[in-house]
């Protein structure tokens, strides 16, 4: 999980921050506003359970601290069909 952690925060360096994908992602990282969660998850059901779970954190946080979630899976939706079915 840490190597998908690193490499997810190495991605977003580079190509959403790098080539200026999203104006505010340099802030939110910056200012450390990004959690990356790396989901085990190997259902559907699992898998919901735990975006709903992020939703739930971020509803209850205060201003500024964790601004968004990346929900990484490591076992399911490994090609973009899948996930986009989803």
């Amino acid at each position: 999980a840490d190597f998908v952690e690193r490499a997810t925060r190495q991605w977003l360096e580079d190509v959403v921050i790098g080539l200026r994908l999203c104006p505010w992602a340099k802030g939110i990282v910056n200012s450390g506003g990004v959690r990356v969660f790396v989901s085990e998850a190997e259902t559907e059901d699992e898998l919901m359970g735990q975006l709903e779970g992020e939703m739930e954190m971020l509803a209850a946080i205060e201003d500024g601290v964790n601004a968004t979630t990346l929900v990484v899976t490591e076992r399911m939706l490994g090609d973009f069909f899948e996930f986009n079915d989803f």
